[in-house]
């Protein structure tokens, strides 16, 4: 098997493109789904998310390693909200 290195930060989108999906690729390691607020129709109260900004959620964590909270958890979503607005801007 080959090693590979993989950017911190990956952004997926689905082939219809209606959903987009944030992967945390360093420990903590994890999956979560990006809302955009302006097409927001879920209940956010069933899932654990993080409000990033104005704009969009981040929902539905998948986590590999074990989560981040507190501080912590705050810095890797405003990390995860700058990779984002990069991605949106090419």
């Amino acid at each position: 098997m080959t090693d590979i290195t993989l950017d911190e930060w990956l952004i997926a989108d689905n082939p219809s493109a209606t959903r987009r999906y944030l992967i945390h690729t360093v420990a903590p390691r994890f999956i979560c789904e990006v809302i955009f607020d302006e097409d927001l129709d879920v209940d956010l109260h069933r899932f654990s998310y993080g409000r990033v900004n104005n704009e969009e959620s981040f929902i539905g964590f998948v986590w590999l390693d074990e989560a981040a909270t507190g501080d912590k958890l705050l810095k890797l979503l405003a990390s995860g909200d700058d990779a984002l607005t990069v991605y949106e801007s090419d």
